[in-house]
Protein backbone atom coordinates (compact mmCIF):
# COMPACT_ATOMS: atom_id res chain seq x y z
CA UNK A 1 0.00 0.00 0.00
CA UNK A 2 2.95 2.35 0.53
CA UNK A 3 3.93 2.01 -3.14
CA UNK A 4 2.08 4.40 -5.43
CA UNK A 5 2.33 2.07 -8.40
CA UNK A 6 2.38 -1.29 -6.65
CA UNK A 7 4.64 -4.32 -7.06
CA UNK A 8 5.78 -5.83 -10.35
CA UNK A 9 6.84 -9.46 -9.91
CA UNK A 10 9.33 -10.97 -12.36
CA UNK A 11 10.22 -14.66 -11.97
CA UNK A 12 13.66 -15.44 -13.44
CA UNK A 13 14.04 -19.09 -12.42
CA UNK A 14 13.40 -20.40 -15.92
CA UNK A 15 15.49 -17.81 -17.76
CA UNK A 16 18.25 -19.62 -19.61
CA UNK A 17 20.99 -16.97 -19.78
CA UNK A 18 21.93 -13.40 -18.86
CA UNK A 19 20.95 -11.89 -22.22
CA UNK A 20 17.38 -13.15 -21.85
CA UNK A 21 16.72 -11.32 -18.56
CA UNK A 22 15.30 -8.08 -20.09
CA UNK A 23 12.94 -10.05 -22.35
CA UNK A 24 11.72 -12.09 -19.37
CA UNK A 25 10.95 -8.94 -17.40
CA UNK A 26 9.15 -7.40 -20.38
CA UNK A 27 6.94 -10.50 -20.53
CA UNK A 28 6.38 -10.52 -16.76
CA UNK A 29 5.19 -6.89 -16.89
CA UNK A 30 2.90 -7.60 -19.85
CA UNK A 31 4.45 -4.95 -22.07
CA UNK A 32 3.88 -4.79 -25.80
CA UNK A 33 7.06 -5.68 -27.66
CA UNK A 34 8.49 -3.57 -30.47
CA UNK A 35 11.08 -4.98 -32.82
CA UNK A 36 12.79 -1.61 -33.19
CA UNK A 37 13.19 -0.98 -29.42
CA UNK A 38 15.61 -3.03 -27.27
CA UNK A 39 13.82 -4.61 -24.27
CA UNK A 40 15.82 -2.63 -21.70
CA UNK A 41 14.85 0.67 -23.33
CA UNK A 42 11.25 -0.50 -23.49
CA UNK A 43 11.30 -1.18 -19.75
CA UNK A 44 12.83 2.21 -18.97
CA UNK A 45 10.17 3.97 -21.02
CA UNK A 46 7.37 2.03 -19.33
CA UNK A 47 8.67 2.46 -15.76
CA UNK A 48 10.01 6.04 -15.87
CA UNK A 49 8.25 8.16 -13.28
CA UNK A 50 6.63 5.21 -11.53
CA UNK A 51 6.97 4.68 -7.80
CA UNK A 52 6.81 0.92 -8.09
CA UNK A 53 8.79 -1.99 -6.65
CA UNK A 54 10.17 -4.41 -9.23
CA UNK A 55 10.95 -7.83 -7.79
CA UNK A 56 13.54 -9.89 -9.68
CA UNK A 57 13.08 -13.34 -8.15
CA UNK A 58 15.75 -16.07 -8.34
CA UNK A 59 18.70 -14.26 -9.88
CA UNK A 60 21.57 -16.54 -8.82
CA UNK A 61 22.01 -18.18 -12.24
CA UNK A 62 21.72 -14.89 -14.17
CA UNK A 63 23.46 -12.48 -11.79
CA UNK A 64 25.23 -10.55 -14.56
CA UNK A 65 22.02 -10.03 -16.54
CA UNK A 66 19.98 -9.08 -13.49
CA UNK A 67 22.71 -6.70 -12.33
CA UNK A 68 22.90 -4.94 -15.71
CA UNK A 69 19.13 -4.55 -15.90
CA UNK A 70 18.78 -3.30 -12.33
CA UNK A 71 21.53 -0.74 -12.94
CA UNK A 72 19.87 0.55 -16.09
CA UNK A 73 16.32 0.90 -14.81
CA UNK A 74 17.23 2.43 -11.43
CA UNK A 75 19.53 4.95 -13.13
CA UNK A 76 16.77 6.16 -15.46
CA UNK A 77 13.82 5.60 -13.13
CA UNK A 78 14.78 7.27 -9.82
CA UNK A 79 11.34 6.72 -8.21
CA UNK A 80 11.64 2.98 -8.81
CA UNK A 81 13.02 0.38 -6.35
CA UNK A 82 14.32 -3.09 -7.20
CA UNK A 83 14.26 -6.08 -4.87
CA UNK A 84 16.33 -9.03 -6.09
CA UNK A 85 16.27 -12.46 -4.45
CA UNK A 86 19.41 -14.46 -5.06
CA UNK A 87 21.93 -16.71 -3.39
CA UNK A 88 24.54 -14.03 -4.01
CA UNK A 89 24.52 -10.21 -4.25
CA UNK A 90 24.21 -8.51 -7.63
CA UNK A 91 27.33 -6.46 -6.91
CA UNK A 92 25.84 -2.99 -7.44
CA UNK A 93 27.44 0.08 -5.92
CA UNK A 94 24.28 1.21 -4.08
CA UNK A 95 23.05 -2.29 -3.24
CA UNK A 96 21.84 -3.10 0.28
CA UNK A 97 22.21 -6.79 1.19
CA UNK A 98 19.75 -8.43 3.60
CA UNK A 99 20.88 -11.99 4.40
CA UNK A 100 18.02 -14.36 5.26
CA UNK A 101 18.86 -16.91 7.93
CA UNK A 102 17.09 -20.27 8.42
CA UNK A 103 14.13 -20.22 10.78
CA UNK A 104 15.08 -20.45 14.47
CA UNK A 105 14.54 -23.97 15.80
CA UNK A 106 14.46 -23.06 19.49
CA UNK A 107 11.68 -21.17 21.25
CA UNK A 108 12.31 -17.90 23.05
CA UNK A 109 10.25 -16.63 26.01
CA UNK A 110 7.92 -19.61 25.89
CA UNK A 111 6.76 -18.97 22.31
CA UNK A 112 6.70 -21.69 19.65
CA UNK A 113 9.91 -21.82 17.64
CA UNK A 114 9.32 -20.31 14.16
CA UNK A 115 10.52 -23.50 12.45
CA UNK A 116 8.06 -25.58 14.50
CA UNK A 117 5.30 -23.06 13.79
CA UNK A 118 5.87 -23.50 10.04
CA UNK A 119 5.83 -27.30 10.39
CA UNK A 120 2.54 -27.23 12.30
CA UNK A 121 1.00 -24.85 9.78
CA UNK A 122 1.92 -27.04 6.82
CA UNK A 123 1.01 -30.22 8.71
CA UNK A 124 -2.50 -28.96 9.43
CA UNK A 125 -2.99 -28.51 5.69
CA UNK A 126 -1.40 -31.81 4.64
CA UNK A 127 -2.73 -34.09 7.43
CA UNK A 128 -5.39 -32.30 9.53
CA UNK A 129 -6.15 -35.44 11.53
CA UNK A 130 -2.71 -35.67 13.16
CA UNK A 131 -2.62 -34.40 16.75
CA UNK A 132 0.69 -32.56 17.04
CA UNK A 133 -0.13 -31.53 20.61
CA UNK A 134 0.69 -35.08 21.71
CA UNK A 135 3.95 -34.76 23.75
CA UNK A 136 5.55 -37.63 21.82
CA UNK A 137 4.80 -35.89 18.54
CA UNK A 138 6.03 -32.54 19.87
CA UNK A 139 9.44 -33.98 20.68
CA UNK A 140 9.74 -35.56 17.24
CA UNK A 141 8.68 -32.35 15.48
CA UNK A 142 11.31 -30.39 17.42
CA UNK A 143 13.90 -32.95 16.34
CA UNK A 144 12.82 -32.77 12.69
CA UNK A 145 13.14 -28.98 12.60
CA UNK A 146 16.57 -29.07 14.24
CA UNK A 147 17.86 -31.83 11.95
CA UNK A 148 16.68 -29.81 8.94
CA UNK A 149 18.51 -26.68 10.13
CA UNK A 150 15.29 -24.64 10.12
CA UNK A 151 15.25 -24.61 6.28
CA UNK A 152 11.68 -23.71 5.25
CA UNK A 153 11.57 -25.83 2.11
CA UNK A 154 12.87 -28.90 3.93
CA UNK A 155 10.35 -28.36 6.74
CA UNK A 156 7.49 -28.06 4.27
CA UNK A 157 8.57 -31.27 2.54
CA UNK A 158 8.79 -33.07 5.90
CA UNK A 159 5.35 -31.86 6.99
CA UNK A 160 3.84 -33.19 3.76
CA UNK A 161 5.04 -36.68 4.75
CA UNK A 162 2.58 -36.72 7.66
CA UNK A 163 -0.08 -38.04 5.29
CA UNK A 164 1.53 -41.47 5.52
CA UNK A 165 4.18 -41.35 8.27
CA UNK A 166 4.27 -40.39 11.96
CA UNK A 167 6.53 -37.55 13.14
CA UNK A 168 8.90 -40.08 14.74
CA UNK A 169 9.09 -42.10 11.52
CA UNK A 170 9.88 -38.93 9.58
CA UNK A 171 12.62 -38.06 12.07
CA UNK A 172 14.10 -41.58 11.86
CA UNK A 173 14.05 -41.36 8.06
CA UNK A 174 16.17 -38.22 8.02
CA UNK A 175 19.31 -40.36 8.16
CA UNK A 176 18.93 -40.05 4.37
CA UNK A 177 17.10 -36.75 4.16
CA UNK A 178 17.35 -36.52 0.38
CA UNK A 179 15.51 -39.79 -0.17
CA UNK A 180 13.02 -39.03 2.59
CA UNK A 181 11.94 -35.52 1.60
CA UNK A 182 9.81 -35.33 -1.52
CA UNK A 183 7.82 -35.26 -3.61
CA UNK A 184 5.77 -32.06 -3.37
CA UNK A 185 2.59 -31.54 -5.40
CA UNK A 186 3.14 -31.46 -9.14
CA UNK A 187 2.04 -27.84 -9.21
CA UNK A 188 5.18 -26.88 -7.32
CA UNK A 189 8.13 -25.42 -9.21
CA UNK A 190 10.28 -28.35 -10.34
CA UNK A 191 13.32 -27.37 -8.28
CA UNK A 192 11.15 -27.20 -5.14
CA UNK A 193 9.53 -30.62 -5.47
CA UNK A 194 12.35 -32.38 -3.60
CA UNK A 195 15.12 -31.22 -1.28
CA UNK A 196 17.71 -32.69 -3.63
CA UNK A 197 16.30 -30.77 -6.57
CA UNK A 198 16.48 -27.51 -4.61
CA UNK A 199 20.12 -28.09 -3.67
CA UNK A 200 21.08 -29.24 -7.15
CA UNK A 201 19.56 -26.03 -8.50
CA UNK A 202 21.58 -23.93 -6.05
CA UNK A 203 24.83 -25.82 -6.63
CA UNK A 204 24.40 -26.19 -10.38
CA UNK A 205 25.79 -22.70 -10.88
CA UNK A 206 29.18 -23.44 -9.22
CA UNK A 207 32.46 -23.44 -11.09
CA UNK A 208 34.63 -26.55 -10.85
CA UNK A 209 36.84 -24.92 -8.20
CA UNK A 210 33.79 -23.78 -6.20
CA UNK A 211 32.27 -27.27 -6.38
CA UNK A 212 35.50 -28.88 -5.12
CA UNK A 213 35.88 -26.46 -2.20
CA UNK A 214 32.17 -26.72 -1.37
CA UNK A 215 32.54 -30.49 -1.15
CA UNK A 216 35.79 -30.29 0.79
CA UNK A 217 34.30 -28.01 3.46
CA UNK A 218 31.82 -30.77 4.34
CA UNK A 219 34.59 -32.71 6.12
CA UNK A 220 34.77 -30.09 8.87
CA UNK A 221 32.84 -30.40 12.11
CA UNK A 222 31.86 -27.36 14.16
CA UNK A 223 33.04 -24.78 11.64
CA UNK A 224 36.50 -23.73 10.47
CA UNK A 225 38.66 -20.69 9.85
CA UNK A 226 40.33 -19.64 6.62
CA UNK A 227 43.66 -21.27 7.50
CA UNK A 228 41.92 -24.61 8.08
CA UNK A 229 39.95 -24.28 4.83
CA UNK A 230 43.18 -23.62 2.95
CA UNK A 231 44.91 -26.55 4.64
CA UNK A 232 42.21 -28.95 3.47
CA UNK A 233 41.19 -27.56 0.09
CA UNK A 234 44.41 -26.16 -1.40
CA UNK A 235 45.88 -29.65 -2.01
CA UNK A 236 42.70 -30.55 -3.95
CA UNK A 237 42.84 -27.48 -6.20
CA UNK A 238 46.32 -28.28 -7.56
CA UNK A 239 47.34 -24.63 -7.59
CA UNK A 240 44.57 -23.54 -9.95
CA UNK A 241 43.15 -21.09 -7.41
CA UNK A 242 43.48 -20.45 -3.68
CA UNK A 243 40.87 -21.95 -1.37
CA UNK A 244 40.65 -18.60 0.47
CA UNK A 245 39.35 -16.86 -2.66
CA UNK A 246 36.84 -19.64 -3.35
CA UNK A 247 35.56 -19.65 0.26
CA UNK A 248 34.71 -15.95 -0.08
CA UNK A 249 32.63 -16.71 -3.19
CA UNK A 250 30.83 -19.57 -1.43
CA UNK A 251 29.88 -17.13 1.36
CA UNK A 252 28.52 -14.76 -1.30
CA UNK A 253 26.53 -17.64 -2.77
CA UNK A 254 25.04 -18.44 0.66
CA UNK A 255 26.54 -21.92 0.72
CA UNK A 256 28.72 -21.07 3.72
CA UNK A 257 27.78 -19.07 6.78
CA UNK A 258 30.18 -16.64 8.40
CA UNK A 259 30.42 -15.49 12.01
CA UNK A 260 32.72 -13.08 13.81
CA UNK A 261 33.93 -14.34 17.18
CA UNK A 262 35.99 -11.60 18.74
CA UNK A 263 38.93 -11.05 16.41
CA UNK A 264 38.39 -14.35 14.58
CA UNK A 265 36.19 -15.18 11.58
CA UNK A 266 34.75 -18.67 11.36
CA UNK A 267 32.80 -20.31 8.60
CA UNK A 268 29.97 -22.81 8.98
CA UNK A 269 27.92 -25.10 6.77
CA UNK A 270 24.37 -26.20 7.56
CA UNK A 271 24.07 -29.92 8.24
CA UNK A 272 21.74 -30.34 5.27
CA UNK A 273 24.19 -28.62 2.94
CA UNK A 274 27.08 -30.61 4.39
CA UNK A 275 25.30 -33.91 3.68
CA UNK A 276 24.69 -32.84 0.09
CA UNK A 277 28.24 -31.53 -0.31
CA UNK A 278 29.63 -34.84 0.94
CA UNK A 279 27.61 -36.68 -1.71
CA UNK A 280 29.09 -34.46 -4.40
CA UNK A 281 32.59 -34.92 -2.98
CA UNK A 282 32.10 -38.67 -3.21
CA UNK A 283 30.84 -38.30 -6.75
CA UNK A 284 34.00 -36.43 -7.77
CA UNK A 285 36.06 -39.33 -6.40
CA UNK A 286 38.04 -37.11 -4.02
CA UNK A 287 36.33 -37.82 -0.69
CA UNK A 288 39.28 -39.87 0.60
CA UNK A 289 41.72 -37.16 -0.47
CA UNK A 290 39.68 -34.51 1.37
CA UNK A 291 39.44 -36.63 4.53
CA UNK A 292 43.19 -37.29 4.45
CA UNK A 293 43.83 -33.56 4.00
CA UNK A 294 41.61 -32.83 6.99
CA UNK A 295 43.47 -35.43 9.08
CA UNK A 296 46.85 -34.00 8.07
CA UNK A 297 45.68 -30.47 8.87
CA UNK A 298 44.39 -31.59 12.31
CA UNK A 299 47.73 -33.19 13.19
CA UNK A 300 49.70 -30.16 11.99
CA UNK A 301 47.38 -27.78 13.82
CA UNK A 302 47.64 -29.70 17.10
CA UNK A 303 51.41 -30.08 16.94
CA UNK A 304 51.81 -26.40 16.07
CA UNK A 305 49.61 -24.94 18.79
CA UNK A 306 49.79 -27.45 21.66
CA UNK A 307 53.45 -26.57 22.47
CA UNK A 308 52.32 -22.94 22.90
CA UNK A 309 50.38 -24.09 25.98
CA UNK A 310 53.75 -24.31 27.73
CA UNK A 311 54.55 -20.59 27.58
CA UNK A 312 53.23 -17.07 27.44
CA UNK A 313 51.15 -17.86 24.34
CA UNK A 314 48.96 -20.20 26.39
CA UNK A 315 45.80 -17.98 26.31
CA UNK A 316 45.82 -17.76 22.50
CA UNK A 317 46.63 -21.46 22.11
CA UNK A 318 43.74 -22.43 24.41
CA UNK A 319 41.37 -20.25 22.40
CA UNK A 320 42.42 -21.85 19.12
CA UNK A 321 42.31 -25.43 20.41
CA UNK A 322 38.94 -24.83 22.05
CA UNK A 323 37.56 -23.52 18.76
CA UNK A 324 38.73 -26.58 16.81
CA UNK A 325 37.97 -29.35 19.32
CA UNK A 326 35.08 -30.70 17.21
CA UNK A 327 37.37 -30.93 14.17
CA UNK A 328 40.13 -32.58 16.16
CA UNK A 329 37.60 -35.06 17.55
CA UNK A 330 36.37 -35.91 14.05
CA UNK A 331 39.91 -36.31 12.70
CA UNK A 332 40.93 -38.59 15.58
CA UNK A 333 37.79 -40.69 15.24
CA UNK A 334 38.41 -41.19 11.52
CA UNK A 335 42.07 -42.04 12.19
CA UNK A 336 41.03 -44.74 14.68
CA UNK A 337 38.37 -46.17 12.35
CA UNK A 338 40.85 -46.37 9.48
CA UNK A 339 43.65 -47.81 11.64
CA UNK A 340 45.89 -44.76 11.11
CA UNK A 341 47.99 -45.30 14.23
CA UNK A 342 50.40 -42.46 13.46
CA UNK A 343 47.73 -39.75 13.28
CA UNK A 344 45.76 -41.17 16.21
CA UNK A 345 48.75 -41.30 18.58
CA UNK A 346 50.20 -37.95 17.47
CA UNK A 347 46.86 -36.20 18.05
CA UNK A 348 46.44 -37.89 21.44
CA UNK A 349 49.95 -36.96 22.53
CA UNK A 350 49.85 -33.38 21.28
CA UNK A 351 46.60 -32.62 23.10
CA UNK A 352 47.64 -34.02 26.50
CA UNK A 353 48.29 -30.73 28.28
CA UNK A 354 45.17 -29.19 26.77
CA UNK A 355 43.09 -32.13 28.03
CA UNK A 356 44.79 -32.59 31.42
CA UNK A 357 44.62 -28.99 32.57
CA UNK A 358 41.27 -28.17 30.99
CA UNK A 359 39.78 -31.49 32.26
CA UNK A 360 38.80 -32.54 28.73
CA UNK A 361 38.28 -36.14 29.75
CA UNK A 362 37.25 -37.31 26.27
CA UNK A 363 40.80 -36.80 24.95
CA UNK A 364 42.01 -39.58 27.24
CA UNK A 365 39.41 -41.85 25.61
CA UNK A 366 40.95 -40.91 22.29
CA UNK A 367 44.36 -41.93 23.60
CA UNK A 368 43.04 -45.25 24.88
CA UNK A 369 41.49 -46.00 21.47
CA UNK A 370 44.77 -45.09 19.75
CA UNK A 371 46.77 -47.41 22.04
CA UNK A 372 44.61 -50.35 20.92
CA UNK A 373 45.51 -49.96 17.23
CA UNK A 374 47.84 -52.41 15.52
CA UNK A 375 51.42 -51.17 15.59
CA UNK A 376 50.85 -48.69 18.42
CA UNK A 377 53.58 -50.24 20.59
CA UNK A 378 56.17 -49.51 17.88
CA UNK A 379 55.26 -45.82 17.60
CA UNK A 380 57.53 -43.17 19.22
CA UNK A 381 54.53 -41.63 21.02
CA UNK A 382 53.47 -44.93 22.63
CA UNK A 383 55.16 -44.37 26.07
CA UNK A 384 53.93 -40.78 26.27
CA UNK A 385 50.31 -41.66 25.42
CA UNK A 386 50.37 -44.50 27.96
CA UNK A 387 51.38 -41.97 30.61
CA UNK A 388 48.73 -39.53 29.37
CA UNK A 389 45.92 -42.10 29.52
CA UNK A 390 47.14 -43.15 32.97
CA UNK A 391 46.60 -39.59 34.19
CA UNK A 392 43.12 -39.57 32.70
CA UNK A 393 42.27 -42.80 34.50
CA UNK A 394 43.69 -41.36 37.72
CA UNK A 395 41.27 -38.43 37.50
CA UNK A 396 38.39 -40.83 36.97
CA UNK A 397 39.35 -42.82 40.05
CA UNK A 398 40.59 -45.98 38.32
CA UNK A 399 43.93 -45.85 40.15
CA UNK A 400 44.81 -49.53 39.77
CA UNK A 401 44.62 -49.54 35.99
CA UNK A 402 46.29 -46.14 35.84
CA UNK A 403 49.32 -47.51 37.68
CA UNK A 404 49.49 -50.48 35.30
CA UNK A 405 49.51 -48.25 32.21
CA UNK A 406 52.03 -45.79 33.67
CA UNK A 407 54.41 -48.63 34.55
CA UNK A 408 53.94 -50.06 31.05
CA UNK A 409 54.83 -46.65 29.63
CA UNK A 410 57.95 -46.42 31.78
CA UNK A 411 59.07 -49.85 30.57
CA UNK A 412 58.37 -48.91 26.94
CA UNK A 413 60.47 -45.73 27.34
CA UNK A 414 63.56 -47.79 28.11
CA UNK A 415 66.37 -45.42 29.02
CA UNK A 416 65.03 -42.47 26.99
CA UNK A 417 64.50 -39.57 29.42
CA UNK A 418 62.22 -37.68 27.05
CA UNK A 419 59.91 -40.70 26.70
CA UNK A 420 60.00 -41.51 30.42
CA UNK A 421 58.86 -38.09 31.66
CA UNK A 422 55.11 -38.56 31.17
CA UNK A 423 54.87 -42.06 32.71
CA UNK A 424 57.00 -40.85 35.65
CA UNK A 425 54.72 -37.86 36.15
CA UNK A 426 51.65 -40.09 36.14
CA UNK A 427 53.22 -42.46 38.68
CA UNK A 428 54.18 -39.57 40.96
CA UNK A 429 50.65 -38.12 40.87
CA UNK A 430 49.14 -41.57 41.46
CA UNK A 431 51.36 -42.09 44.52
CA UNK A 432 50.21 -38.69 45.79
CA UNK A 433 46.56 -39.67 45.31
CA UNK A 434 47.14 -42.96 47.16
CA UNK A 435 48.79 -41.20 50.09
CA UNK A 436 52.19 -42.78 49.37
CA UNK A 437 53.98 -39.49 49.99
CA UNK A 438 57.59 -40.74 50.15
CA UNK A 439 57.15 -42.66 46.91
CA UNK A 440 55.46 -39.64 45.32
CA UNK A 441 58.38 -37.38 46.20
CA UNK A 442 60.94 -39.88 44.93
CA UNK A 443 59.12 -40.36 41.63
CA UNK A 444 58.69 -36.61 41.22
CA UNK A 445 62.41 -36.03 41.73
CA UNK A 446 63.16 -38.69 39.10
CA UNK A 447 60.75 -36.88 36.76
CA UNK A 448 62.42 -33.51 37.37
CA UNK A 449 65.87 -34.97 36.72
CA UNK A 450 64.72 -36.70 33.50
CA UNK A 451 62.96 -33.54 32.30
CA UNK A 452 66.03 -31.38 32.93
CA UNK A 453 68.28 -33.83 31.10
CA UNK A 454 65.83 -33.75 28.20
CA UNK A 455 65.68 -29.94 28.27
CA UNK A 456 61.95 -29.98 29.11
CA UNK A 457 61.75 -27.23 31.73
CA UNK A 458 57.96 -27.04 31.58
CA UNK A 459 57.61 -30.67 32.64
CA UNK A 460 60.35 -30.16 35.23
CA UNK A 461 58.11 -27.51 36.78
CA UNK A 462 55.24 -30.00 36.90
CA UNK A 463 57.49 -32.48 38.67
CA UNK A 464 58.40 -29.77 41.17
CA UNK A 465 54.69 -29.26 41.93
CA UNK A 466 54.39 -32.92 42.96
CA UNK A 467 57.63 -32.70 44.95
CA UNK A 468 56.41 -29.65 46.89
CA UNK A 469 52.93 -31.08 47.53
CA UNK A 470 54.26 -34.45 48.73
CA UNK A 471 56.60 -32.73 51.19
CA UNK A 472 53.90 -30.34 52.41
CA UNK A 473 51.37 -33.13 53.00
CA UNK A 474 54.03 -35.16 54.85
CA UNK A 475 54.71 -32.22 57.17
CA UNK A 476 58.22 -31.55 55.84
CA UNK A 477 57.85 -28.70 53.32
CA UNK A 478 60.80 -28.31 50.95
CA UNK A 479 61.36 -24.55 50.57
CA UNK A 480 64.21 -25.07 48.12
CA UNK A 481 61.96 -27.13 45.84
CA UNK A 482 59.29 -24.41 46.13
CA UNK A 483 61.79 -21.72 45.14
CA UNK A 484 62.91 -23.82 42.15
CA UNK A 485 59.24 -24.28 41.14
CA UNK A 486 58.72 -20.50 41.09
CA UNK A 487 61.90 -20.04 39.07
CA UNK A 488 60.78 -22.57 36.45
CA UNK A 489 57.22 -21.21 36.35
CA UNK A 490 58.44 -17.63 35.92
CA UNK A 491 60.82 -18.71 33.17
CA UNK A 492 58.00 -20.46 31.27
CA UNK A 493 55.60 -17.50 31.39
CA UNK A 494 52.73 -19.98 31.26
CA UNK A 495 49.71 -18.79 33.28
CA UNK A 496 49.03 -22.43 34.17
CA UNK A 497 52.49 -23.01 35.58
CA UNK A 498 52.34 -19.72 37.45
CA UNK A 499 48.97 -20.81 38.85
CA UNK A 500 50.34 -24.19 39.97
CA UNK A 501 53.25 -22.43 41.68
CA UNK A 502 50.77 -20.24 43.56
CA UNK A 503 48.66 -23.28 44.48
CA UNK A 504 51.69 -25.22 45.76
CA UNK A 505 52.77 -22.19 47.79
CA UNK A 506 49.32 -21.98 49.33
CA UNK A 507 49.47 -25.63 50.34
CA UNK A 508 52.86 -25.05 52.01
CA UNK A 509 51.60 -21.94 53.82
CA UNK A 510 48.32 -23.43 55.08
CA UNK A 511 49.93 -24.76 58.26
CA UNK A 512 51.83 -21.49 58.85
CA UNK A 513 49.64 -18.56 57.81
CA UNK A 514 46.11 -19.27 56.55
CA UNK A 515 45.54 -15.65 55.46
CA UNK A 516 48.64 -15.70 53.28
CA UNK A 517 47.65 -19.14 51.92
CA UNK A 518 44.26 -17.73 50.87
CA UNK A 519 46.02 -14.98 48.91
CA UNK A 520 48.06 -17.56 47.00
CA UNK A 521 44.99 -19.71 46.27
CA UNK A 522 43.03 -16.66 45.09
CA UNK A 523 45.91 -15.77 42.78
CA UNK A 524 45.98 -19.34 41.46
CA UNK A 525 42.26 -19.14 40.65
CA UNK A 526 42.72 -15.82 38.88
CA UNK A 527 45.59 -17.13 36.74
CA UNK A 528 43.85 -20.43 36.02
CA UNK A 529 40.68 -18.78 34.80
CA UNK A 530 42.67 -16.76 32.26
CA UNK A 531 43.44 -19.98 30.39
CA UNK A 532 40.41 -22.14 31.28
CA UNK A 533 42.59 -24.31 33.54
CA UNK A 534 39.72 -26.02 35.32
CA UNK A 535 42.07 -28.35 37.19
CA UNK A 536 44.04 -25.75 39.13
CA UNK A 537 40.92 -23.63 39.62
CA UNK A 538 39.05 -26.60 41.13
CA UNK A 539 41.75 -27.65 43.59
CA UNK A 540 42.40 -24.04 44.59
CA UNK A 541 38.73 -23.36 45.27
CA UNK A 542 38.60 -26.52 47.38
CA UNK A 543 41.55 -25.39 49.49
CA UNK A 544 39.94 -21.95 49.91
CA UNK A 545 36.72 -23.57 51.15
CA UNK A 546 38.57 -25.86 53.56
CA UNK A 547 40.50 -22.95 55.09
CA UNK A 548 37.31 -20.96 55.52
CA UNK A 549 35.60 -23.93 57.19
CA UNK A 550 38.55 -24.45 59.52
CA UNK A 551 38.74 -20.78 60.49
CA UNK A 552 35.20 -19.89 61.45
CA UNK A 553 33.37 -19.35 58.14
CA UNK A 554 31.42 -22.63 57.73
CA UNK A 555 28.39 -20.97 56.07
CA UNK A 556 30.56 -19.36 53.39
CA UNK A 557 32.42 -22.64 52.91
CA UNK A 558 29.19 -24.63 52.50
CA UNK A 559 27.99 -22.29 49.76
CA UNK A 560 31.21 -22.69 47.78
CA UNK A 561 31.40 -26.48 48.29
CA UNK A 562 28.22 -26.88 46.24
CA UNK A 563 29.81 -25.16 43.27
CA UNK A 564 32.98 -27.26 43.58
CA UNK A 565 30.98 -30.51 43.65
CA UNK A 566 29.25 -29.40 40.42
CA UNK A 567 32.62 -28.40 38.94
CA UNK A 568 34.09 -31.91 39.30
CA UNK A 569 30.86 -33.69 38.37
CA UNK A 570 30.52 -31.79 35.09
CA UNK A 571 34.09 -32.73 34.15
CA UNK A 572 34.06 -36.36 35.30
CA UNK A 573 36.93 -35.84 37.74
CA UNK A 574 35.92 -38.37 40.39
CA UNK A 575 39.18 -38.60 42.36
CA UNK A 576 39.01 -34.91 43.21
CA UNK A 577 35.29 -35.24 43.75
CA UNK A 578 35.99 -37.84 46.45
CA UNK A 579 38.47 -35.48 48.09
CA UNK A 580 35.93 -32.66 47.95
CA UNK A 581 33.17 -34.77 49.53
CA UNK A 582 35.50 -35.96 52.28
CA UNK A 583 36.37 -32.36 53.13
CA UNK A 584 32.70 -31.35 52.94
CA UNK A 585 31.71 -34.04 55.43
Amino acid sequence: DALADGVRWCELADVADDDAVPDAVVSALGLYRRADVPPTELLIAALRGQGALVVLDNCEHVVAGASALATAITRHCPALSVLATSREPLGLLDEHVFPLQPLPTFALDGAVAPAVELFRERASAAAPGVDLDDPLHQEAVDGICRRLDGLPLAIELAAARLRHSSPQEILDGLQDRFAALGVRPRAAVARHRTLRAALEWSCGQLTEEEAIVFGAMSVFAGGFDLAAASGVADPLLNGEESAAAVVARLVDKSLLGVAQRGRATRYTMLETLAAFARERLRGYGIEDAALHAHRDWAVRFSEEHAPRLRGGDEPDAVRLLDAEIANLRAAHSRAVRSGDVDAALRLSGALHQFAYQRLRDEVFDWGEAALSLAGADDHPSFPFVLGSVAQGLASRGDLKRAVELAKQGLTAAGGDDALAIQPLHALGVLALYRGELTAAEQLARREVAAAQRAGDHFQAAFGQVTTVLAGAYAGRPDRAALAELHRLADASGSPSQLAWAQYATGEVQRAVDSAEALEHFDHAVELGRQVRNDFVVGVSLLSISVIRAEHGEPDTALATFGRIVEHWAERGCWTHQATTLRNLV
